[in-house]
């Protein structure tokens, strides 16, 4: 293995190997500073969603994004969900208020970014108190 200016540092393939540390760094974010975030494929199914989002929300998976945390039969009009995911481009919507499953109030600032993945096109959608 090389190493760097041939002094004691570690080989170069470590920058590419997963240590663990970039997962627990991420949910340490998540959970403190309470952003939650969802996987939505462009069918507006949930694919995934973080501890955040579900204590809020309940089980999340597979449920549609209006109908579980705006409780609305059809997509929001000012959803940016498709076009982040058609454009490549991360989207912005306006600040929501919702209600939680425990019926309290909730705002939020949502983004949109863009996740092409083997299996399929998604959005992030993470949520960050307003």
């Amino acid at each position: 293995m090389k190493q760097l200016d041939g002094d004691r540092h570690e080989p170069l393939e470590y920058a590419g190997r997963d240590t663990g540390l970039t997962g627990a760094v991420a949910e340490a974010l998540t959970r403190n500073l309470r952003i939650g975030y969802a996987v939505i494929a462009e069918d507006c199914t949930i694919v995934q969603a973080n501890p955040v989002l579900e204590e809020l929300f309940g089980s999340l998976k597979g449920r549609k994004c209006h109908q579980s945390l705006r409780n609305e039969p059809q997509p929001c009009p000012w959803c940016r969900l498709s076009h982040a995911i058609s454009s490549g481009t991360p989207q912005h919507c306006p600040d929501l208020a919702t209600t939680d499953a425990s019926g309290n109030l909730c705002r939020f600032r949502a983004g949109f970014f863009p996740v092409d993945a083997p299996d399929g096109r998604y959005a992030l959608k993470v949520f960050t108190p307003a």
